[in-house]
């Protein structure tokens, strides 16, 4: 069994994704179907280090996708979640963004 450091070679689905991850803000439909796709090659790759005995490798894949998959639930409960939070966030690029 190779313990090697698996290469990106190997998982050419993970290579498929070189989209940027578009910012919820600017467009939550791409975002979500950014996040979704990122949930499965996440999890693709877990699987994989899994089947070769990396089990760190797969933990923090797994974890990767878990956050991923959480994105996704947390920008299509948006509305609701916009109450909870209330006011302006200011971002790196000088742009002043409703939190709500």
């Amino acid at each position: 069994m190779n313990k090697g450091i698996y290469s990106h070679a190997q998982a050419p689905s993970r290579l498929e994704m070189e989209e940027p991850i578009v910012h919820p803000w600017k467009d939550i439909n791409k975002y979500i179907e950014t996040r979704a796709k990122e949930t499965l090659y996440e999890l693709e790759l877990a699987e994989e280090f899994l089947k070769n005995g990396l089990y760190r490798n797969a933990a923090g894949k797994a974890f990767q996708g878990w956050k991923a998959v959480l994105a996704v639930l947390a920008a299509n409960s948006r509305s609701e979640l916009a109450g909870e939070f209330r006011g302006f966030v200011r971002l790196k690029e000088r742009v002043r963004v409703e939190a709500g």
